[in-house]
């Protein structure tokens, strides 16, 4: 059950991380921008206040 961000869509503005209460998210560096990283996906309860928090649509949580 993975929690996916599109790296491509992502800004890094940090709002996933801030909204999740879990704890999912981090944010994280590669060639200069910034991105969401779904480190601790065995926490996420499926809330989806990731997905509603992300005004890029770069979040998509399975299940």
């Amino acid at each position: 059950m993975p929690v996916l961000v599109d790296k491509t869509k992502c800004t890094g503005c940090g709002k996933c991380v801030d909204a999740c209460h879990r704890l999912v998210f981090e944010l994280d560096e590669e060639g200069g921008k910034k991105f969401a990283v779904p480190n601790r996906e065995e926490w996420c309860l499926r809330c989806f206040i990731c997905v509603d928090h992300c005004p890029t649509d770069a979040i998509e949580v399975q299940f």
